[in-house]
């Protein structure tokens, strides 16, 4: 009798904890929650958990990164992309998301290589959902105020005055967007003449242009004239040479 007692005192306070049992699943949908309202450092520990067991869950690596990203770590960010391409190589974003690690890395070799890879993707025109882009996320920069995209076209069309960058600017609260800056080449303003590089905003008081250059300004050049523009610094109208380093 009292061995029975004490296998029920067993099986009952074994009950709790058996409920509270993590799997896959639940590791998942508490990481999904802890995502979605932006605490990312904590999702992040989630998906490490959850990864120790599943080494090569694709959402859990994928959204391990975005969460490393949004935490400012992009070396793990890097890490868990780079996994995520080995699991899902036909998944373009993977290789959409480790540019931008790199890109925030400062790893120039690496990034070119990427973008080169991405584009070539782009152009072989054998994945549908990438055809239907025009442009792909580059890198994304982050304050108390503003969340900013920064996309880079594929084959920007210059005789339909496409845009080189884009530069989308979201309020880092709401996310409503407050504005958007483009680099873009204008072959009918050139003229005969030198070729002209426009840096333009359009907010909601219209569009208007901020610079003109002689040359055309680097992706790194473009990001810190928006850096500079919400800093609330005046940047130079007119810039016929690049500035010697």
């Amino acid at each position: 009798m009292k061995r029975a007692l004490r296998l029920l005192v067993v099986v009952l306070l074994l009950v709790p904890l058996l409920a509270r049992a993590e799997t896959p699943e639940s590791m998942l949908a508490e990481g999904r929650a802890e995502f979605e309202a932006r605490r990312y450092t904590s999702a992040l520990a989630i998906y490490q958990r959850l990864l120790r067991y599943q080494p090569r869950n694709p959402e859990a690596l994928y959204t391990a990164g975005l969460s490393a990203y949004l935490s400012d770590d992009f070396a793990s960010a890097r890490q868990y992309w780079t996994s995520y391409i080995q699991v899902q190589p036909t998944d373009w974003r993977g290789l959409d998301k480790l540019i931008q690690a790199e890109q925030a890395l400062g790893d120039q070799a690496h990034l070119k290589s990427h973008i080169a890879q991405l584009t070539s993707l782009y152009k072989a025109g054998k994945i549908p959902e990438l055809q239907s882009e025009r442009s792909f996320v580059r890198h994304q920069m982050r304050d108390a105020q503003n969340h900013v995209y920064a996309f880079q076209f594929f084959q920007p069309d210059y005789k339909q005055r496409e845009h080189t960058y884009d530069f989308v600017v979201k309020d880092a609260t709401s996310d409503k967007t407050r504005a958007m800056f483009y680099l873009m080449f204008d072959e009918a303003a050139s003229g005969s003449g030198p070729k002209l590089w426009f840096f333009d905003v359009r907010a909601e008081g219209g569009r208007r242009s901020l610079a003109t250059f002689g040359f055309e300004p680097t992706f790194e050049e473009c990001v810190d004239l928006v850096r500079r523009v919400l800093a609330g610094e005046k940047i130079p109208r007119w810039q016929e040479k690049r500035p010697v380093q």
